[in-house]
């Protein structure tokens, strides 16, 4: 390590954490700033216009973040860390800008909210993917802006864990905007671009895009790159969402397909400007300008343009990451080889990202497929819907706020609100999300999607117990993984809080209270043979053997 990296970290592991907490809260502090779109930017002072609109972009930022409170107190923090421990919000400037290039004074009014949770949740997705960048299985960076990386900062686990949250946040912040805004009766106007617009983010972040570079930026790590191998990971890894930025501020501000076009291709062009640039300041610049560790290219002997010319989806992803060796350290998942066991670590965690970010663009490009058949309008809402339905079951207020406890938990006894809280967020929020989103696109009232979501929650939580008693009197050859891992970790289970007649019973309690709800449907109102499946199948799910 270079020593002038090496007396910076010294300095900053000796010295205390007070300084970012009242830093933080400082800018936490900041009143909301008017919208600047009359503001003209002097050509001869860019730097004092960037600033200008960084700190709107930072007071946009700090109105949306999610409060810090709850069992997944320690997530949100994480999450909301690396999302507001600096940057130069480059991304959501570009889509503001590209905004306010074609939006009128009347449009600007209608989609000024929307472009708000768009610039949100670019930034979040581009502090999703340094905080996995920063990871020790990828680039081992335990600083990034001059200041702890997040996994440096709250543990390896809770750094995959807040890159999971923001990346899902940043889809759900945008659905609930869209439904608010919505309700005052612009659902019309707004539910198509704001499809376009997801889709676009998806894509850009996701296996096509951004991830698809880190990908084959980690696969080739140590190897010489050829021209076309290193312009494909600039064009992805740093391009993509730089573009999409652009892309998706023309489109919101009503620019025609042209226009969308021609911002996008300026944003690539830019992209691959500014990599070539951050290659060059690895070389020349030091630790105190840039923030993070210098001369790192070479010392990696990565090609760089210097070096070369001088809901399946969603829950395999949270498999891919609960496997890994900084969560579970599981090297097996049904009886094959856990994803990062057999690509290694850092495509483990990639492959989760990917899966994250791949089931909400398969999912618009479905929906884009269907509209063009004539069918948009019917197709748009429940589609929003049951996408936001998707991301908040997903993110930090379902499955994942559910594993920042689990992990933060780890070696220590629970409660029992403490396991329940677990429970329903980490196993049963998935099974009741997909349960509502059938119902919601099938034409159910909101009752009864209600009572959908509920029996999926039952039956969840009656699922997970049943797991527990599984890990206990089971074998690796039915399950698939290995056994008796709660009791070797000291984990608190069901089976450890209740004993092993108590928490058969539970299964039996939680699976009836959930046939009940099911039962409670009209029948004449429902299809008989669906119903009477799924309450077969909850039995068998609830009773199973693997």
């Amino acid at each position: 390590m270079l020593k002038e990296n090496q007396a910076f970290e010294n300095a900053e592991r000796n010295s205390s954490r007070d300084g970012i907490e009242s830093e933080k809260a400082g800018l936490w502090g900041t009143k909301s700033i008017e919208n600047g779109a009359n503001a003209a930017v002097n050509p001869y002072s860019v730097e004092e216009g960037f600033q200008k609109r960084r700190e709107e972009v930072e007071a946009i930022l700090t109105a949306f973040l999610p409060e810090e409170k709850g069992p997944a107190k320690t997530g949100i923090e994480a999450m909301n860390y690396s999302l507001m421990v600096g940057g130069k919000r480059i991304r959501p400037i570009l889509l503001r800008e590209a905004f306010l290039l074609f939006a009128g004074e009347e449009r600007q009014k209608l989609f000024l909210p929307l472009a708000e949770a768009f610039m949100l949740a670019m930034e979040m997705i581009h502090s999703f993917s340094l905080c996995h960048d920063d990871l020790p299985a990828m680039d081992n960076d335990k600083y990034r802006r001059g200041k702890e990386a997040t996994w440096y900062r709250f543990t390896e686990a809770q750094g995959i864990l807040a890159g999971d949250s923001l990346s899902l946040y940043a889809f759900q912040w945008i659905l609930e905007v869209l439904e608010r805004e919505g309700k005052k009766g612009n659902n019309v106007e707004l539910l198509s671009p704001t499809m376009q617009g997801l889709k676009i983010l998806a894509k850009s972040a996701g296996i096509e895009g951004m991830i698809g570079g880190q990908v084959l930026d980690i696969e080739k790590t140590g190897q010489p790159l050829t021209e076309e191998e290193l312009f494909f990971i600039y064009k992805k890894k740093t391009a993509a969402l730089l573009s999409a930025s652009l892309e998706i501020g023309a489109l919101l501000g009503g620019a025609n397909s042209e226009e969308q076009e021609k911002l996008a291709s300026f944003g690539e062009k830019i992209g691959l400007a500014f990599q070539i640039r951050d290659d060059i300041l690895d070389e020349i610049s030091s630790f105190s300008e840039l923030g993070k560790p210098i001369h790192s290219d070479a010392e990696q002997e990565k090609t760089t343009a210097l070096s070369l010319y001088g809901m399946e989806m969603i829950h395999s992803f949270s498999l891919c990451h609960d496997d890994l060796p900084a969560m579970d350290n599981d090297k097996y998942r049904r009886g094959k080889e856990a994803t990062w066991y057999r690509f290694t670590e850092a495509q483990g965690i990639l492959a989760g990202d990917s899966l994250s970010l791949y089931a909400f663009q398969w999912i618009l490009e479905v929906l884009e497929r269907e509209g063009k058949k004539g069918n948009n309008v019917e197709l748009l809402s429940p589609t929003m819907q049951g996408l936001k339905i998707l991301a908040k079951s997903a993110g930090i207020e379902g499955m994942i706020g559910g594993q920042v406890l689990d992990i933060e938990k780890t070696g220590q006894p629970l409660t029992e609100e403490e396991l329940f809280f677990i429970y329903k967020k980490k196993t049963a929020a998935l099974l009741s999300a997909s349960l509502e989103i059938g119902a919601l696109l099938g034409g159910a009232n909101s009752e009864e999607q209600e009572k959908l979501a509920s029996f999926g929650e039952k039956i969840g939580l009656a699922f997970q117990i049943r797991d527990d008693i599984l890990d206990e009197i089971s074998s690796f050859s039915e399950l698939g993984k290995p056994i008796h891992s709660d009791a070797e970790q000291e984990k608190t289970t069901a089976l450890s809080l209740y004993g092993m007649e108590k928490a058969e019973a539970m299964v039996e309690q939680y699976t009836e209270e959930g046939r009940s709800l099911l039962q409670s449907l009209n029948r004449n109102a429902v299809d008989g043979e669906a119903l009477d499946f799924l309450l077969s199948f909850s039995q068998y799910l609830c009773s199973r053997r693997s």
